[in-house]
């Protein structure tokens, strides 16, 4: 059995967690999770200094309250959550990572942060070999990416892309293939412009909702009445690649708000309903769309769906509806607390790196 404290300071959530893995099974025995939504919330979005500051202020608070869970004798390590994340915001891990090393003498281990939501659905699971390949759509905050699961065995069959692909996801800031062992992970799709959190927030604004917006969006969805409904076209590109784009779908809202203003038609609260489920089926279509054809380009056995968007009840059943005549299973987080950025599935990766 194995043992870790974990520390996520990526972006806006301040959390800490004691994972846990034994004999191929993860849990999570503790976690503190500290939101900084309602500071962000009045400047409509994450403020990275800001965000660095609240980090600063908060971690030794929620420190506090796990020390009498006699952590330096019970943890093996220190994992945190590095690259990708706010510059300023990570440095919040490095001090107090290291301070505690220095106090514990306990190694510090760095690990992705997609990587994280990637491997979020084995907590409380145990690793079962059979569902490979697997690809996991990752609809973060500030990613939307396709990911590839497969087994070391099998992962010389992946085609990489070619050298200008490679340097054009770069500025994610993830590499094309990790090794998270027994798995080899590599990127095969991901989203040209804004991910589709950020699109959901910012139509919301669009329709004067503050942020975060996407869960309020989907909230006024629900209450569309059954009139005519307003279009929106997806951006398509072509048929061989998994890629995807939500910023023209954006504009789309953009300029139907300005035609409804230049015309002097109130945009009422049934219209903003209108808009918003329209917006979101599109959009979750897109998605769910893509995860199927990468099951099909791949053959993959199993799907899964993370990360702060993959709540969505429309996107979740949009992707049963799809693989589901496949005759195969979409794995989440078995508790809403992992779909979003947290600890304890940072603590996961570096559990399976310690199983080899």
């Amino acid at each position: 059995m194995s043992t870790t404290l974990a520390i996520e300071t990526s972006c806006d959530d301040t959390s800490l967690a004691i994972v846990t893995q034994d004999k191929g099974y993860f849990s999570c025995e503790h976690m503190l999770t500290d939101s900084q939504t309602a500071l962000h919330n009045t400047y409509g979005g994450v403020v990275p200094e800001f965000a660095y500051r609240a980090h600063a202020d908060r971690i030794l608070r929620v420190l506090e309250e796990l020390w009498g869970k006699d952590l330096q004798d019970r943890i093996d390590t220190i994992t945190v959550s590095t690259r990708p994340g706010l510059p300023w915001a990570l440095l919040v891990w490095i001090a107090t990572a290291h301070t505690l090393w220095k106090l514990w003498w306990k190694p510090v281990i760095e690990v992705n942060h997609i990587m994280g939501h990637v491997f979020s659905t084995l907590l409380w699971r145990r690793i079962d070999m059979k569902q490979l390949p697997y690809v996991c759509l990752t609809v973060s905050g500030g990613h939307s990416d396709i990911y590839l699961v497969q087994s070391y065995a099998f992962h010389e069959k992946i085609i990489i892309q070619d050298e200008v692909n490679w340097i054009k996801r770069q500025h994610l800031g993830i590499w094309e293939e990790l090794k998270v062992w027994p798995f080899h992970v590599t990127k095969i799709g991901q989203t040209r412009d804004d991910a589709a959190w950020e699109a959901f927030d910012k139509v919301a604004r669009m329709l004067w909702w503050p942020y975060p917006g996407w869960a309020w969006l989907s909230n006024l969805a629900k209450q569309w009445k059954h009139h005519e409904l307003v279009s929106f076209r997806a951006s398509s590109f072509d048929d061989d690649t998994l890629d995807m784009s939500f910023s023209g779908l954006k504009s789309q809202v953009y300029n139907m708000l300005r035609k409804l203003e230049k015309n002097n038609i109130e945009l009422d609260e049934q219209m903003k309903a209108n808009i918003a489920f329209a917006f979101e089926q599109k959009i979750t279509h897109m998605l769910a769309t893509k995860l199927y054809q990468a099951v099909r380009q791949y053959k993959a056995c199993s799907v899964g769906l993370v990360g702060g968007v993959a709540a969505n009840s429309v996107l979740r059943e949009q992707i049963n509806t799809m693989v589901d005549p496949l005759h195969i299973s979409c794995a989440t987080p078995t508790q809403m607390v992992y779909f979003t950025d947290n600890a304890a599935m940072i603590g996961v990766v570096w559990l399976l790196e310690h199983m080899q």
